[in-house]
């Protein structure tokens, strides 16, 4: 019995799940201290203690309007890094129901950044289940050498992170000829997203673990922001709920993750006209002085 109820407890790994656009969530980052190799059934992996400040946001875009998409010509999932200090990063996958593959990362430019691939690099495959490993094979542009990767599911159970506890999360172990190391990275299951990473390139963390936006998604943090009426139809009014906080700078994207209007809230309240505005769903994040709280959605009709 206890078994079959370990067994049970195993959280599935499948293909194409990802997050909807509009999925955001904060991006926090340091210096690892004490990296785990420890895998297993029902792990509680901690690290709660880590120094990891906020350096930006992650938000989920359409790769048919995202810059440099021509470059990546078979992308049909993306995101962007919206840094603190004003700098915007772009990252290209192909996601199928055989692997979630990376095309380009921190790209800037067309065809340009850190990590660019002719053939793209595996993140994870599918299936994959408890102890199973997968290998991929990719090759950066302008380079002769094929590396590989092997993704090993190789643990699962609870994740703490210096913002949340994380249950029925999966650990997937990362071996890359490229590197003397292995990775590890930390998913949810449901929408499919790494919540936390270990790399030993620079042997760092970083963590994607914010409340999120995402139709999909559930916040974790108390709501700060109301919005009335909604659906809106000419003027949408957004009011801090919080009496703790006054001010902030409101966010608002479209579905398709373009930034429709960017502004202050001040004296805890901002008058936003929608009026020219196409009927449909609407995101908003809030970034106080001390957090970034992505909040909700709204409807335009």
């Amino acid at each position: 019995m206890l078994i079959l109820a370990s067994a049970f407890a195993q959280p599935s790994m499948t293909g194409g799940n990802v997050p909807a656009v509009g999925y955001t969530r904060s991006i926090s980052n340091g210096t690892a201290t004490a990296p785990s190799a420890t895998g297993g059934a029902n792990i509680t992996w901690d690290y709660s203690g880590a120094s990891m400040p906020t350096i930006g946001t992650m938000s989920v875009i359409s790769p048919t309007v995202g810059p440099f998409v021509a470059s990546f010509p078979t992308t049909n999932f993306a995101f962007k890094f919206s840094l603190t200090g004003g700098q915007e990063l772009f990252f290209y996958y192909a996601n199928t129901a055989a692997k979630l593959e990376n095309l380009a990362s921190n790209v800037t430019a067309a065809a340009a950044g850190s990590n660019t691939y002719t053939n793209g690099r595996s993140s994870v495959d599918f299936p994959i289940a408890y102890l199973g490993t997968t290998t991929d094979t990719y090759q950066k542009t302008g380079s002769s050498t094929i590396n590989t990767t092997t993704n090993t599911y190789d643990g699962y159970g609870t994740l703490k992170t210096p913002y949340g506890t994380y249950s029925n999360i999966v650990r997937i172990k990362q071996t890359n000829t490229a590197f003397a190391n292995p990775d590890y990275m930390w998913y949810q299951t449901n929408p499919l997203f790494m919540i936390f990473s270990y790399s030993s390139d620079n042997n760092s963390y970083i963590s994607f673990d914010g409340p999120s936006t995402g139709i999909t998604a559930v916040a974790t943090t108390p709501q700060l922001i109301s919005v009335v009426p909604n659906p809106a139809t000419s003027e949408a009014v957004f009011a801090i709920a919080n009496t703790k906080t006054s001010s902030g700078i409101i966010t608002i994207y479209s579905s398709l993750g373009q930034v429709m209007q960017q502004a202050t809230i001040q004296s805890g309240i901002l008058k936003v006209d929608v009026g020219m505005w196409a009927k449909g769903t609407y995101f908003y994040s809030f970034k106080t002085a001390n957090s970034v709280s992505p909040t909700g959605k709204f409807l335009v009709q």
